[in-house]
């Protein structure tokens, strides 16, 4: 039940793109154009960068576009919610680290995408970000 929850959150927020925040989440793994199988599933690796104030990631969405454009800000098609993401210390990043499987099934040139949805400061100020990388998939 949370997950819809989440994806109607998101779907929404995904289309107020002047409250698009600076990028407090970004990919560090798999590197851009990394060539993965189609219907395998496959390991990306996100670092939640230190904010100035109280900061809270509520949900994470990662989605796909095939041959998207990489500077809009489109979410593409679901494949996985994480509600309520618990980042780990974990070296050698020596940053807050998570890693998420996901499995893309149609081959071709593939914009990974990254929404987030956070609330923060005193006031819990909603917020939301976008980021991506690209995978090749065979």
């Amino acid at each position: 039940p949370t997950t819809m929850k989440y994806t109607s959150v998101l779907s929404s927020l995904a289309l107020f793109v002047a409250s698009v925040s600076a990028q407090a989440v970004t990919f560090i793994a798999p590197p851009f154009d990394t060539q993965v199988s189609a219907g395998v599933p496959f390991n990306v690796t996100v670092q939640l960068h230190p904010q100035a104030t109280d900061f809270n990631v509520v949900a994470l969405y990662f989605g796909e576009q095939l041959g998207g454009d990489p500077s809009n800000q489109e979410l593409g098609q679901e494949l996985a919610i994480i509600g309520a993401p618990v980042f780990q210390p974990i070296g050698p990043f020596n940053g807050l680290i998570l890693n998420v499987p996901l499995t893309i099934n149609s081959p071709g040139s593939t914009n990974v995408t990254l929404g987030g949805f956070f609330v923060a400061g005193v006031a819990k100020n909603p917020g939301f970000f976008v980021t991506k990388t690209r995978v090749q998939v065979v």
